[in-house]
Formats: C-alpha cells, structure tokens, sequence
C-alpha cells in the first residue's frame, strides 16, 4: 500500500494501529520529527508575533484589553470583545497550516496521512462523534438546570451572542483542528516512530496537552480535579484516535465539547470570551471529573453502536 495514495477502503471501527504508523512512511528519520517539532513551535510563535503586529497596527485597543488580562466579553467593548476573541484563537490556530506543512515538506508524507489512515476524511465518523458529544452534553445542561437551580441560571444576551456566534463558528473548527492535529496526529506519529511503544505515544501526547491547559482559570479553581478533567479528555480523545484510525472522531468530539464551553456554559471558573446562553456559580469539579467519565462512556457506547461496520 502506498502512503501517498491512502488505503483502498474506508476502514471500520476496530482496534487498529495503521494511523499511528503511517510515520514509518516517507522521510521517517527521527532526527526529522524533532526538526519538524522544532520548526512547528518556533513556527508558530513566530506566526503569533506577526498576528500581534498587525493587531496591534490595526486594533491597537485589543492589545491594551489582553495586557489588562480582561477576559471577560462583558468588561469591555463588544467590538474590542471580538477582536480578543480573534486574537485568542488565531493565536491557536496558526499552528494548524504550519504542522500541515511540515509533513510534506520535511517527512514527504501528503499532509492528509496526520489526520487520517483514509484515502480522505471520514466526515461520517466526525459528524457521529460531534452529534453524539452535542447530544451529551445539551441533555446533561438540561438535567444540571432542573436539579441544581440554584448554581446554574440563563444569561442570554442576544445581541452580543448574535455577534458571536459566526465568529465561534468559524474559528473554533479551526481551533480544535490545530490541537488535534498537532497532539493527537504530529506528536501521538512521532512518539510512536521513536519509542515504538504503543502505550507511551497514548500518554506522552495526553501528558504535554493536559500540561499546556495548567494555565487556565479553572485549574487554579478547582485544583486536582479539574486537572483531572484534563487528563481525562486527552486520554480518551487519543483513545478515540487509536480505536478509529484517524483525528475524525477526536476532532468531533473535542469540537463539540468546545461550543458547549464557549457558547452555551460560562461558569465562574472559566474566561468569558463570548457569550454564553447558560452561566454556573461556583462548579464543582470533582463532579464535573465524574460526569466526563460518563459522558464519555456514553459517547464510546453510541459511536460504537453507529459506526460498527
């Protein structure tokens, strides 16, 4: 079979190990994947200070909000809002094109192969995924609002959700996108090329992608258990790409939990980059720990059950 032109057959859901091993084709050397993850992060900070400069030349108001460290959508000017939202996950997202890049040009692997063993992308494991996290995660809000009234309330605003939503829409595909990719696709290809070990390049990707959320608000809130969470999630979305031979199902899932996050539920805990429908007092993160483990055995069952071939 060759790498460049993807497997013959659209592969069902089973334990296969063919997406991470797709590193073994090409230019495999590992002197190259640290040269790739060298140019992927100088690459992208790079990117980001260029984004700066033309925030900076063209928006010069949304720089003076981000070294306030406000971010909170409410503090400040709905268009000085948005542009922060854009910094924010432009900031992200520049590193998506620029891992894209490095496959072809320094492994001479078609940038499709860290995404996918398939000859092309398998919208239908993606789409399952996303309808069932969705599904999840609206009916389990709709639960927290019936029995814990008093911590959870509505805080809709339309106009400013209204100006928004085409910017989460468009940005946070791209976004998640860039983390799988670079986590779940690039790093979980090249640890596996250079330790062979199946369980270390699960743990290494899930390790570094926990580590990088630390910062968030909703560590220093909810300490070991949010952390926890954390962990949680990029365990089973490097499950999630091991079991399904691609980032479909991970993207889906991550995308998701992500509008849930940005769009429909703020908490007390967390930024406030857009608004949101629904706002949580004081979370409690031991509890929300236990509900991802469930909302994630719940996704694992239904997937299993729709995408089973």
């Amino acid at each position: 079979m060759s790498v460049a032109q993807g497997p013959a057959v659209d592969l069902p859901l089973a334990a296969t190990r063919g997406f991470a091993d797709l590193a073994q084709f090409g230019r495999p050397g590992w002197w190259r994947y640290l040269v790739g993850l060298v140019s992927i992060i100088f690459g992208g900070l790079a990117a980001v200070l260029v984004l700066g400069a033309i925030v900076a030349a063209v928006a010069p108001e949304a720089l003076t909000v981000l070294d306030m460290g406000v971010l909170d959508w409410r503090k400040v000017d709905l268009g000085a809002a948005a542009v922060v939202f854009m910094i924010f996950l432009g900031s992200i997202i520049v590193f998506l094109p620029i891992t894209l890049a490095v496959v072809p040009i320094i492994h001479g692997r078609r940038w499709l192969s860290v995404i996918t063993e398939r000859k092309s992308f398998g919208w239908r494991f993606f789409a399952v995924s996303l309808a069932t996290t969705l599904g999840i995660g609206i009916a389990g809000i709709g639960l927290e609002f019936l029995v814990a009234t008093q911590d959870i309330e509505i805080d809709f605003h339309g106009r400013a959700f209204l100006v928004f939503l085409p910017l989460v829409l468009l940005l946070i595909p791209l976004q998640v996108s860039a983390e799988e990719v670079f986590f779940r696709g690039y790093l979980y290809q090249m640890v596996g090329r250079m330790t062979g070990n199946h369980a270390v390049r699960l743990l290494v990707p899930a390790t570094l992608f926990a580590g990088v959320h630390l910062a968030n608000p909703e560590v220093e809130a909810g300490g070991i258990w949010a952390i926890l969470v954390y962990v949680a999630i990029a365990l089973y979305l490097g499950w999630l790409t091991l079991r399904s031979g691609g980032l479909e199902m991970a993207i889906g899932l991550h995308l998701g939990n992500n509008l849930i996050a940005i769009s429909l539920v703020g908490s007390t805990a967390s930024p406030r980059l857009a608004p949101t429908v629904f706002f949580v007092n004081n979370p409690n993160f031991a509890v929300e720990f236990f509900a991802t483990v469930v909302a994630f055995t719940l996704h694992w069952l239904i997937v299993r059950r729709f995408l089973r071939t």
